[in-house]
């Protein structure tokens, strides 16, 4: 809710079509406020995929052991891991179009464009430099949803599980 002010605030006091740059010089106060709205963003997508990931290696540590896991599946990129745990865990053979797969993809790329972008070569076309920006605080609320909707379909593939989600099961 915080965060959704912070974007409000921006919006409602930006001097120039939202698509538009401002000055730090001019707008310091805003400038801030602008970088501050941000990192709230860039956080709640960070803890969003750390909170799915560390869940991920609970789930796999808690089915097979701190030793097993690291030797077989610690260093695995998320979605072939869990896959993997489900699979040998639950015998249970998840398709990458499944739900549950596409949720953590989202929540996952969502981090990954933050700590592993990608370079591209600015020639000055703004359309393409407004479709390249983070929506905010559109980014952060779908890496939200899709880590709530991770969990949730995790404890529909796995019920035992809702103990460790703290909530209960869906009847």
């Amino acid at each position: 809710a915080r965060h959704e002010q912070h974007c409000d605030e921006v919006q409602n006091r930006w001097p120039v079509s939202l698509d538009q740059s401002i000055n730090s010089r001019d707008y310091p106060e805003l400038w801030q406020l602008n970088r501050e709205r941000g990192q709230s963003s860039d956080t709640t997508r960070l803890y969003a995929a750390m909170a799915v990931e560390g869940f991920i290696n609970f789930y796999g540590v808690l089915r097979f052991g701190a030793a097993v896991y690291e030797e077989h599946f610690e260093r695995r990129p998320i979605v072939p891991k869990l896959k993997l745990l489900l699979l040998l865990s639950e015998g249970i053979d998840v398709p990458n179009s499944d739900p549950l797969l596409i949720a953590l993809r989202a929540v996952s790329e969502s981090r990954n464009r933050l700590v592993h972008p990608t370079a591209v070569e600015y020639h000055g076309d703004e359309a393409d430099r407004v479709k390249r920006m983070t929506r905010v605080p559109g980014e952060a609320q779908d890496s939200i949803a899709n880590m709530e909707r991770f969990f949730k379909l995790f404890e529909e593939v796995v019920p035992a599980m809702a103990f460790h989600l703290d909530h209960e099961p869906d009847v």
